[in-house]
């Protein structure tokens, strides 16, 4: 399920489920991108991260880089996985 999905059935603000899902990502250092973001969102996000500066790879130059298109919890998911997948599974 999607964290609006989970927000719904349990009541609690979407913002609080991304935040507990943020926790959980992390801790496991998740590489797969969830199934709830559709791949081509990944691929824009991942395209337009590439095409950035590295001193400007945070999430409000992203999100201005794809004119406000994706919400800012989607940007964060991807760019967590993605450093997993660049770092490697924490020891």
């Amino acid at each position: 399920k999607s964290p609006a999905e989970v927000a719904d059935a349990s009541g609690k603000a979407c913002s609080t489920i991304f935040k507990y899902y943020f926790e959980y990502i992390r801790e496991r250092a998740l590489t797969e991108y969830p199934p709830w973001i559709a791949g081509d969102v990944v691929a824009r996000v991942l395209a337009a991260r590439e095409s950035m500066p590295n001193d400007e790879r945070r999430l409000k130059p992203l999100f201005d880089a794809l004119n406000g298109e994706i919400d800012y919890e989607i940007l964060r998911t991807v760019m967590i996985c993605h450093g997993h997948r660049e770092c490697g599974p924490h020891p």
